[in-house]
């Protein structure tokens, strides 16, 4: 399961539309709903025993470039998301 986390909540949406994409590539994905901070989000995804975690801030936003986290090392990597999606199916 990947666990998408958004840096604060002007950017709800935008988690959502990349649960779908995920989703739609058919990787099961989950968002926060209770609009925590991204602490407590990282935290919720370890808890629900996410293998990686997408990190939606406006950097990377803008840039294009999300953040692929992987929750078992700690790993953290600035991709896009088509590039992420390639990664995540062949993992």
């Amino acid at each position: 399961m990947v666990y998408v986390a958004y840096v604060n909540k002007e950017l709800y949406r935008a988690a959502h539309a990349v649960a779908s994409a995920l989703r739609r590539n058919g990787l099961p994905a989950e968002v926060d709903l209770l609009d925590r901070g991204l602490k407590k989000q990282l935290e919720a995804a370890a808890g629900r025993g996410a293998a990686y975690t997408v990190i939606i801030g406006p950097k990377e936003l803008a840039s294009n470039r999300l953040l692929l986290r992987n929750m078992v090392d700690g790993r953290e990597e600035a991709k896009p998301l088509e590039d992420i999606i390639s990664e995540l199916k062949g993992a």
